[in-house]
């Protein structure tokens, strides 16, 4: 039996908002073959071999040359905020973390992306598989850990990086639907994208 632990916290407006956790601390494995302590599980969003892996308690782009995206099977609806702990990159080269919301599949989402060997974050929307870039990019080179949030809440998207207001909030109207968070990156090289601490709410 699945166990379920996921939180109900008091929201503003007197409603309720639903928090999702995963601390990848279970056996090494395919993200998507074991059900977190909460007992919702992770599901590829790609149609591909391309994967991720729970490594030494945390969640790890499997191989070489890998492009994933893994969301949580958990509707939190479309207005959301997701989080991740960047704990590994790879200098110098076009390896790259991201988070996602309002994803439906990977053509249709808000996503945030870093680029190791361009030094910036980028905010896009996806619609329909075309992607445009919105916002003003931010440029920073922190040395992992640190934490990289996407918030869609109504129109006004933000990102943050180590808690700090780093990109909007950006006015967009082009996503209204899109109940999930998404993980996921590019690895180029041996050395893996690595996250920790995943943590989404409903808003």
């Amino acid at each position: 039996m699945l166990r379920w632990k996921a939180s109900l916290k008091p929201a503003s407006g007197g409603g309720s908002t639903v928090t999702i956790t995963d601390d990848f601390n279970r056996s090494d494995t395919l993200l998507e073959l074991v059900a977190t302590d909460e007992g919702w599980y992770w599901v590829n969003g790609r149609s591909s071999p391309d994967t991720m892996s729970v490594s030494s308690n945390k969640a790890r782009i499997t191989n070489s040359n890998d492009y994933t995206e893994y969301y949580a099977d958990y509707n939190l609806g479309p207005d959301a905020e997701v989080q991740v702990t960047v704990t590994n990159e790879h200098p110098t080269r076009t390896s790259g973390s991201n988070v996602s919301a309002r994803f439906t599949d990977r053509n249709n989402r808000y996503r945030v992306h870093r680029r190791e060997d361009q030094g910036d974050w980028r905010l896009y929307k996806v619609v329909s598989g075309t992607q445009t870039e919105i916002g003003t990019r931010y440029s920073a080179s922190p040395t992992p850990p640190y934490t990289l949030k996407l918030v869609c809440d109504g129109d006004q998207i933000s990102v943050y990086i180590d808690g700090v207001l780093r990109i909007g909030p950006v006015t967009d109207t082009s996503i209204t639907t899109g109940n999930y968070v998404a993980i996921g990156g590019y690895n180029n090289g041996s050395n893996r994208i690595e996250v920790d601490d995943f943590v989404a709410s409903s808003l």
